[in-house]
C-alpha cells in the first residue's frame, strides 16, 4: 500500500498551492477564523466513523465511482484554469466524496457524511454573499437596540449603523453586528447535532433557533453597552478587552442554550437515548480494495503537476501582501497632491480631516481642498481584499444612494463611479470613486459586471487593491454645475496619485481592463 499513499501525498503536495492560498485568505476573513476548529471537527467525525467500520473489501460498481468522480475532477479542472482557491476547494471536497464513494458505496459515503458537512463549513458562499448577511444583520441588530434603549427611557438617535447618545456617538461595526458569532456558533451547533447523532430534522429546530440566541445576545450586548455608556460614562465599545470579553460571554451563552434545546427535545420527544447515541451502524469497506487508488492518485498527480508552476509563482513571487504589517506596505506620506489642483486650494489638515469620509485600508492619507464656499476631501486607502463598494460603509454610516453612474477616468482605460447621497434632509453629499488593482486594473465596476467565470477566478485570490475616492458634503443637493467642478477636481488628483503608483512600482503600468 505504500506506492498509492506515496502517490496521493505527491498529488497533495502539488495541489498545495491553491489550498494554501485558500486558507491564507480565509483567515483574512475574520468571520471564518473558526476553520481550523470546523476542521478539527470533521477529522474527528471521520475518525471516529472509519474506528467503527467493519472490515471487509467493498466494491461499487463502476458507474457509481465515475458518477461521483467525473463532477470532481471537471471542478478540480475549473480551479486550475481559473486559478481559483474557492473553486479549487470545492474540488477537494468533492474528490473526498468520490474518495469515500469509490471506496465504500453510498454507504460509506453516507457514513463520512457528517465528516464532509464540518469540512463543507469552512467554504465560504462565492461572490461575498454574507456580506448581504453582515449588512441586514448590522441594520436590524440596531433597530433593535434602539427600541430597547426607547423602552428603557434613554435618549438616542438611530441614523442608519450609528446610535448618537448624548454623550458620543455608536458606530456599530461588523463585529458588532454579530456576524462573526453567528458563523462560529451555527459551526458548533452543526457539530454538537452531528456528533450525538441527532435526527436531521432536529437541525431544522436547533440551527434557526441557534441563530436568535446569537441576534438577542448581540442586541443585548449594544443596547446594554449603550446604557452602560450613557449611565456610567463606562465604554465597553472603545476598550478592547472588555469589548472582546462581552462578545466571548455572548458565544458561550449560546453554545449552553444550544445543548439545553437539544435536551428539551430529548425530553419532548422521549426518544430512547440509545437510538439516539448509539453507533452509526457497520459501514462496509474498512479495508480498501486493491487499486482503489489509481484514479485518484493519478488525477491529483496530473493537475499537480499543472499548478505547480503557477502555484510557485503565486507564493514564491507575490509577497502576503494581507499579513504584512503596516511597515511593509508603501506609506502615505509617500504621496503628494499639489497646493493648487483645478483651481482648488489645498488647505491644513484639521483633526477632524477623516470623521465623514469612510475609509477601511490598513494605511490611508486625506487631503481637503476648498475653492470658495465649497470643501472637499479627497483620500487615499489601501489596501483592500478585491472589490470592496465603499457605498456599503457610507450605508452603514446612515447614507442613502440617490443616484449613481460611472465616470469616465481622464486618459484611463477604466471607469470610477459617481453617486449623490442624501442623510436626513439637510445633509447631501457627493462621492466620487476608482479603485485599481496592484495589476493595473480598475475593478471599481469592472468585478461587478464581470462574467460568472471571472468573479469565480476572482472571489477569494486577487491582488491588493488601492482605493482614491473623493466626498463633497453639502446642506442641499449638489447642482450639476457645482458637480462638474468638483469631478474636474477628482479627475487631476486621481491622475496624479496613479502616476505616484505606477512611477513608485507598487501598481503595474497602463493595460486593458
Amino acid at each position: 500500500m505504500a506506492v498509492p499513499w506515496v502517490a496521493l501525498g505527491v498529488g497533495v503536495v502539488l495541489l498545495a498551492p491553491l489550498w494554501f492560498r485558500f486558507f491564507r485568505n480565509l483567515w483574512t476573513r475574520e468571520p471564518y477564523q473558526f476553520f481550523p476548529l470546523a476542521i478539527a471537527a470533521g477529522l474527528l467525525l471521520a475518525v471516529r466513523t472509519w474506528q467503527e467500520s467493519d472490515p471487509g473489501p467493498a466494491r461499487p460498481a463502476g458507474w457509481v465511482r465515475w458518477t461521483v468522480l467525473i463532477p470532481a475532477v471537471v471542478v478540480t479542472m475549473a480551479a486550475a484554469g481559473l486559478d481559483s482557491p474557492w473553486t479549487g476547494m470545492v474540488g477537494a471536497w468533492l474528490l473526498a466524496a468520490a474518495l469515500a464513494v469509490g471506496t465504500g458505496g453510498w454507504r460509506r459515503f453516507r457514513a463520512f457524511g457528517p465528516a464532509l458537512v464540518m469540512f463543507g463549513i469552512t467554504l465560504p458562499p462565492p461572490f461575498g454573499m454574507e456580506e448581504n448577511l453582515t449588512r441586514w444583520l448590522r441594520v436590524k441588530a440596531v433597530q433593535m437596540s434602539s427600541r430597547i434603549l426607547d423602552a428603557a427611557g434613554v435618549p438616542h438617535v438611530r441614523n442608519g449603523n450609528i446610535l448618537d447618545l448624548p454623550v458620543r456617538e455608536i458606530m456599530v461595526e461588523e463585529a458588532c453586528s454579530g456576524i462573526n458569532s453567528t458563523l462560529s456558533v451555527a459551526a458548533a451547533a452543526v457539530f454538537y447535532h452531528l456528533w450525538m447523532r441527532r435526527p436531521w430534522w432536529w437541525l431544522a429546530v436547533t440551527l434557526p433557533l441557534s441563530l436568535v440566541f446569537v441576534f438577542a445576545g448581540n442586541t443585548a450586548r449594544i443596547a446594554g453597552g449603550s446604557m452602560l455608556l450613557q449611565g456610567t460614562g463606562i465604554d465597553l465599545f472603545k476598550i478592547p478587552f472588555p469589548h472582546e470579553f462581552v462578545g466571548l460571554v455572548v458565544i458561550a451563552v449560546c453554545l449552553l442554550l444550544v445543548v439545553s434545546l437539544d435536551q428539551l427535545l430529548v425530553l419532548v420527544t422521549r426518544r430512547p437515548a440509545e437510538e439516539l447515541v448509539g453507533g452509526a451502524g457497520a459501514v462496509e469497506g474498512a479495508e480498501l480494495p486493491r487499486r482503489w487508488w489509481l484514479p485518484f492518485a493519478g488525477i491529483a498527480g496530473v493537475l499537480g503537476v499543472a499548478m505547480l508552476p503557477l502555484g510557485v509563482k503565486r507564493i514564491g513571487g507575490t509577497p502576503d501582501l494581507y499579513g504584512m504589517q503596516p511597515s511593509g506596505l508603501p506609506q502615505p506620506d509617500m504621496f503628494r497632491l499639489p497646493a493648487v489642483l483645478g483651481g482648488w486650494q489645498q488647505m491644513e489638515a484639521g483633526p477632524d480631516q477623516k470623521s465623514f469620509v469612510e475609509m477601511d485600508g490598513v494605511l490611508s492619507r486625506v487631503w481637503r481642498f476648498r475653492r470658495g464656499q465649497e470643501a472637499v476631501a479627497v483620500a487615499l486607502d489601501y489596501p483592500f481584499h478585491g472589490l470592496h463598494d465603499v457605498t456599503m460603509c457610507y450605508a452603514n454610516a446612515g447614507w442613502e444612494s440617490v443616484s449613481r453612474r460611472e465616470l469616465a477616468l481622464m486618459g484611463e482605460k477604466g471607469n470610477g463611479s459617481l453617486q449623490h447621497l442624501q442623510r436626513a434632509r439637510d445633509e447631501h453629499a457627493l462621492l466620487i470613486v476608482s479603485t485599481v488593482s496592484a495589476d493595473g486594473r480598475f475593478i471599481e465596476n469592472d468585478n461587478l459586471k464581470g462574467t460568472l467565470l471571472t468573479r469565480f477566478g476572482d472571489s477569494v485570490d486577487v491582488p491588493m487593491a488601492f482605493r482614491i475616492q473623493l466626498f463633497a458634503l453639502a446642506t442641499s443637493p449638489i447642482s450639476g454645475v457645482a458637480e462638474e467642478g468638483i469631478a474636474g477636481l477628482f479627475q487631476e488628483a486621481h491622475a496624479a496619485l496613479i502616476v505616484q503608483l505606477r512611477e513608485g512600482g507598487i501598481i503595474a503600468r497602463r493595460r486593458e481592463p
